[in-house]
């Protein structure tokens, strides 16, 4: 989970753009929208419909290329943004939410349609499960793993944006 939470990708660029328009005392409402989503996918999974993404390739593409349209129109907005800029303005702040509510919900997209998010979670996570064991408790360890060193990780990323 470190490595997939350390490298470049949609969440670093989210909490990046917070942290930049908001600071990191604001900011950080995003990296809790990042975690909301990878805990609803964590439940996805152990609902056992990470099976059903596997056998199907279009769905898991499908979400792909949702993903990467998202993160095209994330950077359209803040070049858009960034050709427009207002006196003591910095570029996020025609993107990114000013609210705890919107940076939660931008944080929670920016995860929600980041590929590598479906990948931790749809393909790699269910491999660690043993079940022949309490599987509540292995998917909460599991959970409770993945939101602390994604948590931290973007924490720093929202720092080095602010």
């Amino acid at each position: 989970m470190l490595g997939i939470s350390i490298s470049p990708g949609a969440g670093a660029v989210a909490s990046m753009s917070s942290g930049r328009a908001h600071g990191w005392r604001r900011g950080i409402w995003t990296a809790v929208g990042q975690q909301l989503a990878l805990v609803l996918f964590l439940l996805i999974s152990a609902l056992g419909l990470a099976s059903l993404l596997r056998s199907s390739p279009k769905t898991v593409q499908a979400l792909t290329v949702f993903g990467a349209l998202y993160l095209a129109w994330i950077g359209l907005r803040m070049w858009h943004a960034a050709l427009r800029p207002r006196k003591n303005a910095a570029p996020e702040q025609g993107v990114v939410p000013a609210s705890r509510l919107g940076m939660i919900r931008y944080g929670f997209l920016a995860n929600a349609s980041n590929p590598k998010a479906l990948l931790a979670l749809f393909v790699i996570t269910p491999n660690f499960i043993d079940p022949a064991h309490s599987l509540p408790a292995q998917y909460t360890i599991i959970g409770v793993t993945m939101v602390a060193i994604d948590l931290a990780v973007m924490a720093v990323y929202t720092a080095i944006g602010s």
